[in-house]
């Protein structure tokens, strides 16, 4: 999310950003995503990584989801950015509770509405805790939630584990009969 950095990565051999401050305030990281004409992924966090989970509340956390990523799409196209640049992120975890976690998992399709490819990241993520478990052992629930998000529109998944990942979506393409597959970035 620092301007600096994401600079520099793109001189030294990366091709993406991923922001999680939806390009700033400023709009600079935008700039830069407009200047080396690559990727970059527009994340809805409440407040900042230190506050964010200070008592998120929302009205309609789709509401939220669909008026921010309006103001911020409209901000990257004034900047430059092409369509084929921007990828969404409603920000699982990030300034959310449980409840509005599920609702953006089950919802997600409502997204589609702009356009542009909807990335998730929900491994190992605290909501999908059973009984305080540590990160490492939420596998089963990551796999399960995934499926879920795959199947409701997410067509970019941000995972840890790349092998596990790639074998559910492998059946669950075949059952229902569309290639999930190509939906993983490690």
């Amino acid at each position: 999310y620092k301007p600096q950095v994401g600079k520099y990565a793109l001189e030294n051999g990366f091709n993406m950003i991923n922001d999680i401050t939806a390009g700033g305030e400023s709009g600079k990281m935008l700039e830069i995503a407009a200047l080396f004409n690559c990727p970059i992924v527009l994340m809805h966090m409440q407040g900042n990584p230190l506050t964010m989970q200070n008592e998120p509340i929302y009205d309609d956390i789709m509401d939220e989801l669909k008026h921010y990523f309006e103001s911020k799409i409209e901000l990257a196209k004034n900047i430059g950015l092409k369509d084929s640049q921007i990828i969404i992120d409603p920000g699982i975890g990030f300034g959310k509770r449980i409840v509005d976690n599920d609702t953006i998992i089950n919802k997600l399709g409502d997204l589609k509405q702009f356009g542009f490819p909807v990335l998730i990241g929900i491994s190992r993520k605290s909501f999908l805790s059973i009984d305080d478990d540590e990160a490492e052992n939420r596998l089963p629930a990551t796999l399960g939630a995934t499926a879920l998000a795959v199947k409701n529109g997410a067509e970019i998944i941000r995972v840890h584990d790349v092998k596990e990942n790639f074998r559910m979506l492998t059946v669950i393409s075949r059952i229902m009969q569309r290639n999930y597959v190509n939906k993983i970035i490690v």
